[in-house]
Formats: structure tokens, sequence, C-alpha cells
């Protein structure tokens, strides 16, 4: 396992917490519960992506899009978020942290951000998740 560091901006450069300067050089990937699920003909799981970008592409970030109404004909995180956070965020983060890369937990939303509904999906989603993971 490969920790990895806390990361703060100095000036035009990232840095890891003892100093290092990192470039961070990652992908995005589609929806964990889509990957998860082989919908769109998908033929390789979350797990199995994760692993071709960190060990075929060399990749020190990923980008997981949660999309809480789902996509793909899936239900997505609004449907169960207590069961979509374990078998699918937690899995990625799991697999992030044993191959010492980051993730970015993406809530996508691809919708105006101008209405109080959206105001309370995004506090809900991240009172859930960001008090499980922050110190991570």
């Amino acid at each position: 396992m490969n920790i990895v560091e806390q990361l703060y901006i100095d000036g035009r450069t990232i840095k890891t917490k003892s100093g290092n300067e990192i470039i961070l050089r990652g992908v995005s990937i589609a929806d964990p519960e889509a990957l998860n699920s082989y919908v769109r003909g998908r033929f390789l799981n979350l797990i199995q992506i994760m692993d071709i970008a960190i060990k075929d592409w060399n990749v020190n970030v990923l980008r997981i899009p949660i999309h809480p109404y789902g996509i793909d004909d899936q239900p997505g995180w609004l449907t169960d978020p207590n069961g979509y956070l374990k078998k699918h965020i937690d899995l990625a983060v799991k697999k992030s942290i044993e191959s010492g890369i980051y993730l970015i937990i993406d809530l996508h939303l691809i919708e105006n951000y101008d209405s109080e509904e959206v105001d309370k999906l995004v506090i809900s989603f991240w009172k859930q998740i960001a008090p499980i993971y922050k110190d991570i």
C-alpha cells in the first residue's frame, strides 16, 4: 500500500504535505454503478477499469462521477444512498488507497444549480460522504 499525502497549493504548484512538488495525471471514468452493472456493453467493472488506469496509463488521480439520479437505466445514488456508498464508492476509495492514488468523488449533476431541490441534494450528498472520507 502506497500512502498518498495531503496536497496543498504553493503559488503555481501542487505540493504534498512534506513539500514535494507533484504533477497530477489522471482520467475520469464512468459512474461506478454503471460500470459495476455492465451496462452499455461495458465488459469491465469499476475495479478492472481502475486497474487499467493505474497500471497501464500510470495515473495518480482518478475522478469518479456519481450520478445521483442514475444513468444508463441504473437507479443512482438517490435511490439507495447507503447501498450505493457501500457497493460502489467504498470500493473505489479502497482501491485508490491500496494503489496509492488520489480519488476525486464528483457529485455529477447535469442541470441548473439554481433550485432549492438541487441545494438539498448537494447538501445531503456531501453530509453523507464528507464525514466518512474526510481524514483519508
